[in-house]
């Protein structure tokens, strides 16, 4: 199955990972689901979980962030418009 999740179900799931947008982004990294992102969902993801009064929940730093997007990147559908421009 392959869905699409914006940037506050990433936020949400980061903060909270016991809840349904965590267990979500559990199904992702365990390659359950299939995540399709668009280079503009990236940036808004990466720009909100660096917001402050976020950043304090996930207390994940700028380093960390890119290091779980990678591992997300793995199973990811990157597209932008109807082109596919990255996949797993």
């Amino acid at each position: 199955m392959k869905i699409v999740v914006d940037a506050n179900l990433f936020a949400s799931g980061l903060i909270k990972p016991k809840s349904n947008p965590g267990k979500i982004l559990d199904l992702i990294k365990k390659n359950q689901v299939e995540v399709i992102l668009s280079p503009d969902i990236i940036k808004e993801i990466k720009r909100i979980l660096l917001y402050p009064k976020i950043q304090k929940y996930h207390l994940k730093t700028p380093e960390e962030i890119d290091a779980y997007f990678e591992d997300i990147f793995i199973f990811a559908w990157i597209v932008e418009g109807e082109r596919i421009i990255g996949c797993h």
